[in-house]
Order: C-alpha cells, then structure tokens, then sequence
C-alpha cells in the first residue's frame, strides 16, 4: 500500500520485450525503444498505460517505487536505465540536481551555458546580422518567429 508499480498481466512477456530494446555498453545502458517525451526519456507500452523506461528499469531490479518518490539518474543521461546509475530521490532534490547540473532556465546562465539552450553563440549572431525573412530563419534554425524576434530585439542572448 502506498506504492506505485506498473499494473500489468505479465511481467515476464514486458521484460524480454524491454531487454530487446535496451543497448548495454561498458557505462550506460540505452534505450533503443519509443521516446516519451522532448526532454528524451524512454518509454514502453503495457498496457493500459504508457511506462517511463528508466522507472520500468527501477522496478524490475528493486520492486514498487514509493509514493511521492521519483527514479533519478545519477549518469544525467534520460535513455540510460541502467539500474546501477538510478537512484530514489524526491521532486526536491530531482529540482535540485537539475540546477546543480545547469538544465533549467532558472539557474541565471546564459545563452549555451543554459542546459535547454537550442542554439549556438555563432547561431544568435547570424539571426542578428541576417537579412533573409524571419520565417526563413525560423525554417533554418528550427524556432519559432516569436524567438528569432526576441533574439534580434535583445530580449534573449543579450549577452552576445
């Protein structure tokens, strides 16, 4: 009681079919399967629901995740489920080591400093110094107008 796990009829047919998408190399473990999310977790389908990889990894080694915990990586890589580089931690410290290792837009740095930062420093000047259209910009950048025009008023990247 109080635990979280996957609801699924049979383990054993998910866990082969998890291992055959799961490359292991001397250091992390990657996922080979579908992606969850932008930010790069792994993720499997058992039904009724769609499992993260890495918290999929956690259970089969250890069992059910706590309440209110959450399975972090020690490795900083999101395809990684290899279950030695995991590890419990609560929303807190997931916040806290997400600062500590610069991927959050709150922690004060700049431009390619910034963890989630999508473009170079050489990138920001060629949008400033450009004279083709925005729209063509945002096609050869991968950005939305609304970013290319706040990089060229300096709202964004001021420091360059």
């Amino acid at each position: 009681m109080g635990q979280r796990g996957p609801k699924i009829r049979s383990l054993e047919i998910v866990c082969e079919l998890f291992w055959t998408r799961v490359h292991k190399s001397s250091t992390c473990w990657l996922w080979t399967g579908a992606r969850k999310s932008q930010m790069g977790y792994g993720a499997i389908w058992c039904r009724p629901r769609l499992l993260s990889a890495h918290r999929l990894s956690w259970y089969i080694k250890h069992g059910p995740i706590p309440r209110g915990m959450m399975v972090l990586h020690r490795c900083d890589n999101p395809l990684c489920i290899r279950p030695s580089h995991l590890y419990l931690g609560t929303h807190t410290e997931n916040m806290a080591d997400m600062s500590k290792r610069g991927r959050t837009d709150r922690t004060g740095r700049p431009g390619m400093k910034n963890g989630r930062a999508k473009l170079t420093d050489e990138q920001v000047q060629e949008i400033r110094t450009s004279n083709e259209p925005r729209s063509t910009l945002v096609k050869k950048f991968g950005i939305t107008k609304c970013v290319v025009s706040q990089i060229i008023l300096r709202k964004t990247w001021r420091h360059i």
